[in-house]
């Protein structure tokens, strides 16, 4: 049995807004997000945070806003490692499970602090199976025709081939600075990094940060259209990269300051 909660799995049974709102300050997490195509995370001690009046709550400083509507529930998990035990707040949304959680980091966390933070509400003890059956039966994933699916798999077989692929290969080699934005009914997160390096492994394409604490990981399979062009956000020039679905969706969004990075991105997508 773990000593970091009598159950590995529990459903919170308390309102999300004060589950969250307890958790600024607590200590520093690894907060992550995904959605079907993308998933960004960041070590970051949390700011003080608000509920809006159209029911997102915001973390500003971190740039996550979460739609308390979609909420379905909170689960705490023990992370049962012989070596390395940690914990995690996990929020289920509609359709997935899984999307938005905020962990303790193991040697670097106050694990008691953040244990003591989600025991003081109210929740229900599961089991492993009644964890994953919930999973289970509450998971959508989305559909795709034949031709997009065949479609789809070639990507992934092939990530470095992708224009996305190329795009943050001269990101890492140009140390541009990269502002990730990350979209879902339930959740808007943002996300600013230095791109240090470039994994291609396991079908998907992976930058890390230069501080050693961020990341942003994309299955190029989902990642049906891009659209590149130059935008000024706030008065400053920037070069705006959208990432749709098969759908028409932008799920993901890269922008980089300046017009340098524009035609030289273009050329990436115009081989390809």
């Amino acid at each position: 049995m773990n000593s970091l909660t009598s159950h590995r799995y529990r459903r919170i049974e308390e309102a999300p807004a004060t589950v969250l709102s307890g958790l600024s300050n607590t200590t520093p997490l690894y907060l992550h997000a995904r959605n079907w195509m993308a998933e960004m995370a960041v070590v970051t001690s949390l700011s003080d945070s608000f509920q809006s009046d159209d029911r997102w709550f915001s973390f500003p400083e971190q740039g996550m806003n979460l739609s308390l509507d979609a909420m379905q529930h909170l689960h705490c998990v023990a992370i049962d490692h012989h070596a390395r035990p940690s914990l995690a707040l996990e929020i289920a949304t509609h359709g997935e499970p899984r999307s938005v959680s905020f962990a303790a980091i193991p040697s670097l966390s106050d694990l008691e602090a953040f244990r003591r933070t989600l025991d003081h509400h109210p929740s229900q003890p599961l089991t492993s199976g009644q964890y994953h059956d919930w999973r289970a039966s509450h998971l959508i994933r989305p559909t795709a025709c034949s031709c997009c699916a065949g479609a789809a798999e070639a990507r992934r077989k092939d990530p470095g081939n992708s224009p996305l692929a190329r795009i943050l290969a001269h990101s890492v080699s140009q140390r541009h600075q990269l502002h990730c934005r990350l979209h879902s009914p339930s959740f808007h997160f943002a996300l600013s990094l230095t791109p240090a390096d470039l994994v291609l492994n396991k079908g998907h394409i992976t930058i890390t940060g230069d501080d050693c604490a961020s990341m942003v990981e994309i299955d190029p399979g989902l990642c049906h259209s891009l659209m590149l062009h130059r935008k000024e956000i706030d008065a400053e020039p920037m070069t705006v990269l959208r990432v749709y679905n098969s759908l028409g969706v932008p799920e993901l969004v890269i922008e980089t300051p300046g017009y340098d990075a524009h035609d030289r991105w273009l050329e990436f997508c115009r081989v390809s």
